[in-house]
């Protein structure tokens, strides 16, 4: 059915720029942090997957919007065509289904994210059961939004008769107070997992920062949450929605965000510095320890001088840190120091020879 050309208008243009606009930016993001992981960091994962998904759902849903503007959304019931009316409504239905499923998709990417990093029991617990439970409940509600009336035509055409049965309105109202929730569950236990780490307070409060954006996500989850009350809308429903709907795409823009900034930190410094730390070329650094094989002995470039501190630095299956907040949550403490885990091994073993007057040798190594 063609729609008719005083159909689009109202607040309809408006909700296009936004919606394609944030879509737009969020691919930039997400294509930024792929080529971070695949040609720099050299270490995709299930979290890529689920924001690549993410992207393409919120394409998908500014795709079905979009089309609802062509045929009224944003526009008074009065000023369209009424054979628009039930063509727009529909459009607008399917775009928050395809929205509510990607609350599931978005807050696995971040999960996925944190999981890569974490080493404790409880950690990995906890964020196992942020990612089921949300993912239960959005699949309920995205479920819901379409049999809420039978039959599903019933839900979007006021002239097919049907029995609507379910209270949409209390389903999204708890489905996106739960998504609030998750969201700021992420973002805080970032700060858990950095507090017991051996680093400059700068550093942990930079660290923190860039793993707890999704504070943001929540706050566009509240905003998206008051604006539910829409749902109750009959007579002006594609009207009074609008603004659910804006803020409904920029939860999911804000996750994508959320889920790409604290990766694609080493292609900023490529980019902007010249260097990253995948290739070793921090400037003033004294060696090189990626140009070495595996378990060699460096102590040739140290000074010794007969009694005293003498150290070694080996090698062993070298990974140079990729200067992202994930890594950093990778370090963890031992013995009072910062030591790199997860196969990315440094030893730096310092030998202290003490001679005595008697001509007695007595050494220790501690190795860290």
């Amino acid at each position: 059915m063609t729609p008719q050309p005083d159909s689009y208008g109202g607040r309809g243009p408006t909700l296009n720029a936004v919606l394609w606009t944030e879509t737009v930016v969020a691919a930039m993001f997400v294509f930024a942090r792929c080529y971070t992981r695949l040609f720099i960091l050299h270490s995709a994962g299930w979290d890529d997957f689920f924001l690549v998904l993410t992207l393409l759902l919120l394409a998908a849903y500014s795709a079905c919007i979009s089309a609802g503007t062509a045929y009224g959304i944003g526009q008074k019931r009065a000023d369209i065509d009424p054979a628009d009316y039930a063509q727009a409504h529909m459009f607008e239905i399917i775009g928050q289904g395809v929205c509510i499923f990607n609350i599931a998709i978005s807050r696995a990417a971040v999960a996925f994210l944190l999981l890569r990093v974490v080493n404790r029991r409880w950690h990995k617990t906890f964020i196992w059961a942020c990612i089921g439970t949300n993912s239960i409940l959005a699949v309920f509600c995205t479920i819901a939004v379409f049999i809420q009336c039978l039959p599903i035509q019933a839900v979007w055409n006021f002239e097919v008769k049907g029995n609507c049965w379910l209270d949409f309105a209390k389903i999204g109202l708890t489905t996106s107070a739960y998504a609030v929730c998750i969201d700021f569950a992420l973002a805080i236990i970032p700060c858990f997992i950095v507090w017991e780490l051996n680093m400059k307070m700068k550093d942990k409060i930079i660290t923190i920062i860039g793993l707890s954006l999704g504070v943001f996500a929540g706050i566009c989850g509240i905003l998206r949450t008051t604006a539910l009350t829409s749902l109750k809308s009959f007579d002006e429903y594609i009207y009074d929605t609008v603004d659910m709907l804006i803020y409904s795409g920029t939860e999911n823009f804000v996750s994508a965000l959320c889920a790409s900034i604290p990766v694609i930190r080493p292609l900023w410094n490529k980019v902007v510095h010249g260097y990253t730390t995948r290739d070793g070329s921090y400037p003033e650094r004294s060696y090189q320890l990626s140009d070495h094989p595996k378990n060699e002995d460096l102590s040739g470039k140290m000074n010794s001088r007969g009694p005293g501190p003498e150290t070694r630095i080996y090698a062993s299956a070298f990974n140079p840190d990729n200067a992202s907040d994930e890594t950093i949550l990778r370090e963890g403490k031992h013995n009072g120091r910062t030591t790199v885990v997860e196969g990315n091994d440094i030893f730096c073993e310092t030998e202290i020879s003490v001679k005595s007057t008697n001509d007695m040798h007595s050494s220790s190594s501690d190795r860290v």
